[in-house]
């Protein structure tokens, strides 16, 4: 048998493929770089956890003190009572205000968020003497125009009716909140 010499030279033709070459990124530089990613990203929940555990226990540690509602007018009141030679139109913004905000706070009437005619009628729904409410009703028709209009107004007006503001704080305060 005569060897084929065709096979024989066409084998002689190939040659071995080159080894796999690595082309992008060393899949070691690529755990490297997870690793140190979950690391901080480990590193910042800490953290937040952390100021989060503070701000509560900052929280938790001081409580707020919270005054009766007649303690917080007849408190305005006085401090009202040192600008009583100021204008008169600051000086029944202010006083009506308080007024206003202890029947909301005291009797749970919105009255803060009432206009005058608004608040009348509810007025009629609190269980006060009669003296009281016809009180509160003048004093609330009689700031009106003072507070918007700009009428002026005398000191002893004034004075007498911050004086009718804090007795009507004192009479409508409930029992219990006087210690």
């Amino acid at each position: 048998m005569v060897p084929n010499t065709l096979t024989t030279n066409h084998l002689t033709d190939i040659h071995d493929i080159k080894p796999l070459e690595r082309i992008g990124v060393d899949p070691r530089l690529l755990h490297y770089i997870l690793y140190v990613a979950a690391g901080l990203i480990l590193a910042g929940l800490i953290i937040v956890m952390f100021w989060v555990l503070k701000k509560r226990k900052r929280k938790k540690e001081a409580p707020v003190v919270r005054i009766s509602p007649h303690e917080a007018a007849l408190t305005a009141v006085k401090a009202l009572s040192k600008r009583i030679d100021g204008e008169g139109r600051a000086f029944y913004f202010d006083l009506s205000a308080i007024l206003r905000g202890y029947v909301h706070e005291r009797f749970r009437i919105g009255s803060l968020e009432m206009t005058t005619e608004e608040l009348l009628p509810r007025i009629g729904d609190i269980h006060l003497d009669r003296n009281l409410k016809a009180g509160l009703r003048s004093f609330l028709i009689s700031s009106d125009p003072v507070k918007f209009a700009g009428h002026p107004v005398s000191k002893e007006k004034m004075k007498g009716d911050l004086v009718f503001v804090k007795n009507f704080v004192k009479q409508t305060t409930p029992l219990n909140d006087n210690g």
